[in-house]
């Protein structure tokens, strides 16, 4: 132990469970046992570093933090998702550093387009030269069937909107402080949604866009809603990470 290192520590405390083994009131070993275990240990920060011009909602942080530190402890490593203790000293900071985030603009396109349909509507009577209604051979009126075309314009209307965010997930230790590595992140989250009017003969109209017909314009997502929806995805490629990356720190 007084060699004052973690890789010290941690051998002092393997001697010392064997000490306990052998001899359990061996002097002050309870205690020696838990100083050289608290000291052998290594922490772990994990924050997020919001460069974007996006103020983030504290929820949204707590989304993409959602990482179970149990999953990541170790006999010798102790992870923290919470708020950074300025006053605590950490062995290992992992940054989640958000570098940029696009949201386009709320894109609604209108698209014309003529359906049409040819229907029956009714039927004439063949008559001979004589104006008399012909038979065939069993004796039956012969009838001629008449159609109508029918027409329908359909405006369709397309609702976009996109959100992108990139970033790094940056290892370093602390002491000395070097960069162990960068893992770059980044998501996508999508919105869109179509609708239709008819003017016309809906008759006309296919089933695919009747059943457009059926659905009108919504509202757009915010761009705080489109930015949420990324965290999702941005969580589970930090907790892979984070899992991959759990060798480099011991």
């Amino acid at each position: 132990m007084a060699s004052n290192n973690k890789d010290s520590y941690r051998q002092a405390y393997m001697e010392f469970t064997k000490v306990k083994e052998y001899w359990g009131d061996y002097q002050n070993i309870d205690q020696l046992l838990e100083e050289s275990h608290a000291r052998g240990m290594s922490s772990v920060i994990v924050y997020m570093d919001n460069q974007t011009q996006f103020r983030l909602s504290k929820q949204f942080q707590d989304d993409l933090l959602a990482v179970n530190p149990q999953d990541l402890n170790s006999e010798w490593v102790d992870w923290d998702t919470r708020s950074m203790d300025k006053n605590a000293h950490y062995d290992y900071e992992v940054r989640i550093v958000l570098r940029t985030i696009d949201v386009s603009p709320d894109d609604s396109k209108e698209i014309d387009k003529i359906e049409k349909k040819k229907v029956e509507d009714g039927f004439d009577y063949v008559l001979d030269k004589n104006g008399n209604v012909m038979r065939d051979s069993l004796g039956n009126d012969i009838k001629l069937t008449k159609y109508k075309n029918l027409s329908c314009t359909l405006i369709e209307t397309a609702q976009h909107k996109a959100a992108h965010i990139e970033g790094m997930v940056e290892t370093y230790s602390t002491n000395p402080e070097k960069l162990l590595r960068k893992d770059p992140i980044a998501s996508d989250s999508f919105f869109e949604h179509f609708s239709a009017r008819a003017i016309g003969d809906k008759d006309a109209l296919t089933p695919e866009s009747k059943e457009k017909v059926k659905a009108e314009p919504i509202p757009f997502p915010s761009d705080g809603e489109m930015i949420m929806k990324s965290s999702q995805a941005l969580q589970i490629a930090i907790r892979g990470i984070l899992q991959k990356n759990r060798s480099i720190i011991y």
